[in-house]
């Protein structure tokens, strides 16, 4: 019998037997719906911890749905998944993580972080304690991708799968609530869920989005057709959502990662994917009117709001240039006085009528404001090495690498309008080049360091003159 079969069979019995031991009690005191859940639940945990990957893919594909469910002391369920994958991976990894999958200067800057802490005005520990679980999760993926590089495609798929569903939400709430409104304001973005962002929507979908399209431009026979209609579906969304910076993202990493590196041919086909695009949104003209009064907003107001907010964190920034005020502070410590001090005359105000604080909408001026010189410093070597790395040169790396690339040049442009630093999507964004490199770096260091068994050695011969008579 073959070894994957039987440790299918092995984790059907366990769970079977879990099941068994959960709902046997549950049948004697008559609670059988709470034990029809628990038994689900158990069996889906103990199935998940079988395999790391299985583990890596329930958190990967619930990080679209962040704002599903919160449960009391618990968390969201993408944070279950991930206590799940931190337990599976540590455990069939018997405590052995490469620490090194996340280079120096990384645990430098978590190391400031920490210190930052000291000189907080306010200790905020939930906010700390946040980043450490995404900076640890990120580690554990980085270190499996470093292993396993091939298996990002699986992640991806995975990933792409989940988001294309809460793309098809966001599609059908927008089209749901946008007769109920007479013109287009704010509340006609849309987003998945309720309780969910437009902007966690929208950027959370730009990994799925480039994925596809990655497959659109570099796939083989007629299978790449089919990824045409999600690669709509992923666009559909983030225009519905109205999030432009999500657009000028996605645009952005095109730009940098793809059309440098593209033939004649795969320009045809972007040609043909967005004239298609372009015909079914023309069919369809409350879509193209959403995109424009989306579009003539920014231009009409040329990104003041924006403008305004970044004005007043360089304002704070002033303050404490060096060190910075604070992990995660920029958003509790804005005052008035700060706003008054920049030539914007605007008022921000909570329902309440008192002044709202504001993120700084821009996670290089964040890192600023909050961490200072010596934080961003550290910030910038951790990136640009990243992203300068000559991957795409390795013919067995090239192609995971570029679409590893596009997906985190994506956050990183999208980082100049948008606060990243807390959400998932970010962070797994950044742990997918992070463990290419990484084993790129290690196959490097292999390879100069191995001698070929077949090398000949070369060894002088002395020739032997015949002897005169």
């Amino acid at each position: 019998m073959p070894t994957f079969l039987r440790s299918t069979l092995g984790q059907i019995s366990l769970c079977s037997l879990v099941a068994s031991l959960v709902i046997l009690p549950a049948l004697y005191t008559g609670q059988f719906s709470l034990a029809v859940i628990a038994m689900t639940v158990l069996s889906l945990a103990i199935l998940l911890f079988t395999r790391p990957l299985y583990a890596l893919l329930a958190y990967v594909m619930l990080i679209p749905f962040e704002e599903l469910a919160v449960f009391v002391a618990l968390g969201t369920p993408t944070r279950l998944a991930g206590m799940l994958f931190f337990a599976t991976y540590l455990f069939h990894r018997r405590f052995q993580i490469k620490l090194g999958a996340m280079p120096m200067v990384a645990w430098l800057w978590l190391g400031w972080v920490t210190l930052s802490l000291m000189w907080s005005p306010t200790l905020r520990w939930d906010y700390y304690f946040q980043l450490v679980q995404l900076f640890l999760a990120t580690l554990l993926i980085a270190d499996y991708v470093s292993r396993e590089p091939k298996r990002m495609n699986t992640i991806l798929t995975g990933y792409t799968l989940s988001a294309l569903v809460i793309a098809l939400f966001g599609i059908y709430n927008f089209f749901s609530n946008v007769g109920n409104v007479s013109g287009f304001s704010f509340e006609s973005r849309t987003s998945g869920i309720s309780g969910q962002g437009v902007e966690t929507f929208a950027f959370s979908l730009i990994p799925a989005f480039l994925t596809v399209f990655h497959r659109v431009i570099y796939g083989r026979g007629r299978l790449r057709w089919l990824y045409l209609l999600p690669l709509l579906v992923f666009a559909l969304g983030m225009i519905l959502s109205g999030t432009r910076g999500s657009w000028v993202a996605t645009l952005g990493a095109i730009f940098l990662v793809y059309l440098p590196r593209l033939k004649a041919r795969h320009y045809l086909i972007i040609l043909a994917a967005v004239g298609l695009g372009v015909g079914i949104a023309s069919q369809i003209p409350v879509i193209s009117e959403f995109a424009r009064f989306r579009a003539s907003s920014a231009l009409s107001s040329g990104g003041e709001g924006r403008i305004a907010i970044w004005q007043v964190s360089w304002q704070m920034f002033l303050n404490a240039p060096v060190t910075g005020i604070g992990w995660r502070m920029g958003e509790f410590e804005m005052s008035v006085q700060d706003l008054e001090r920049t030539r914007y005359s605007i008022t921000w105000t909570s329902d309440g009528g008192r002044f709202k604080p504001r993120v700084a909408h821009n996670i290089y001026l964040q890192t600023l404001l909050e961490l200072g010189i010596i934080g961003f410093v550290l910030f910038m070597f951790w990136l640009v090495p990243l992203v300068t790395a000559p991957l795409y040169k390795d013919p067995e790396l090239r192609e995971l690498w570029l679409v590893s690339l596009a997906i985190f040049a994506a956050m990183l442009v999208g980082g100049l309008t948008n606060p990243e630093f807390h959400k998932k999507y970010y962070w797994f964004a950044l742990a997918l080049p992070q463990g290419l490199r990484y084993y790129w770096l290690l196959k490097q260091s292999r390879q100069e360091t191995k001698t070929p068994h077949n090398q000949t050695i070369y060894q002088p011969t002395t020739k032997v003159l015949p002897s005169s008579r």
